[in-house]
């Protein structure tokens, strides 16, 4: 792993939201990205582009924005931009089907990292 994110530039990273936090399979992955950040906290492979995928059940969109930011305040520390930010929310309502909106924002972030 450590080697595909030496030689990447761009990052697709999905986290599911449960009960207010990224799940646990979510944290792992961040516990196994501590080696990116080196002494005094310095970023060991800067300069990676990185967008995020977060999906909650809960339709309020802003209820744990909390975890993205963290989650995002890591990344930073890692020293990679966030070139966006992709919610999927309530999507246990029968019918849910994602948004133009939000295909389009998905379509030109990929164009964005590459």
């Amino acid at each position: 792993m450590y080697e595909d994110l030496k030689d990447a530039t761009g990052i697709v990273a999905g986290f599911p939201i449960y009960f207010g936090a990224v799940s646990g399979q979510g944290k792992i992955l961040l516990d196994r990205l501590y080696p990116m950040v080196g002494n005094q906290f310095q970023p060991r492979f800067p300069g990676k582009k990185v967008v995020t995928v977060f999906a909650q059940a809960n339709p309020d969109s802003k209820l744990f924005a909390d975890a993205m930011e963290s989650t995002h305040n890591f990344f930073k520390l890692c020293g990679w931009e966030i070139l966006e930010n992709l919610l999927i929310y309530g999507d246990v309502v029968p019918g849910f089907t994602l948004s133009q909106e939000l295909l389009e924002m998905a379509y030109e972030a990929g164009k964005r990292l590459v």
